[in-house]
């Protein structure tokens, strides 16, 4: 609660595979206003940029990591193996409680899905750690103008060693919630599952995950 109120609540459509397995394209995920708080392996909704552009996004928490005076948030996709970057406290919209598939929902503060959550945390920073240390090291190398198309190239293929190593340690070390993914989607109709007219027919404002 902020100022004794209740958190605001709202649903919102996810659109990309950025969080496959656990949450897919099409889903209905509900989003609850919270103080910036956050654990590693929440899943929020946050405001940023990608590429230049601004985009909303729904990724997990990874760690929590200061920036400047205040706290921050090192987030990533679970189907991603580079960190977005660290996110301050008042890009974060809020965290991701309910998942919705057609007329059912499931609870996402379960104690199996926070134990999955802090698993899927604890794998992905050591790869993206080393991923993102492999890219500045190649930036500072070969500078960030890329407009050079043999820069680019040597850039593309001084990274596919990484990648190589990289991707099939995080198919490997994923395997287990890919596996147990339908189990902790499976939907369980209850008296309290919210109406489909309720749930968003678009992504909406807000968008979904990249």
């Amino acid at each position: 609660m902020r100022d004794g109120r209740p958190p605001k609540e709202r649903w919102f459509r996810i659109t990309g595979s950025s969080m496959w397995p656990l949450l897919r394209d099409g889903d209905c995920v509900l989003v609850r206003e919270s103080a910036p708080i956050h654990r590693a392996g929440d899943i929020v909704l946050y405001k940023g940029t990608h590429q230049g552009e601004e985009i909303v996004a729904v990724h997990r928490v990874i760690r929590r990591r200061p920036i400047d005076t205040e706290t921050g948030f090192l987030t990533c996709g679970d189907h991603c193996i580079a960190f977005d970057g660290v996110l301050r406290a008042t890009q974060v919209y809020g965290r991701v409680v309910r998942l919705a598939n057609g007329s059912a929902e499931t609870s996402l503060e379960s104690s199996a899905w926070s134990r999955v959550g802090r698993y899927v945390a604890f794998v992905h920073y050591p790869i993206g750690l080393v991923r993102d240390r492999c890219h500045r090291s190649l930036t500072s190398i070969l500078g960030r103008d890329s407009s050079s198309r043999w820069v680019r190239w040597l850039k593309t293929a001084a990274a596919w060693p990484v990648a190589v190593v990289l991707v099939p340690t995080r198919i490997l070390l994923m395997a287990p919630v890919v596996i147990i993914s339908p189990f902790l989607r499976r939907a369980r109709r209850s008296e309290l599952a919210v109406r489909q007219q309720e749930r968003p027919s678009s992504v909406g404002e807000w968008g979904g995950s990249r």
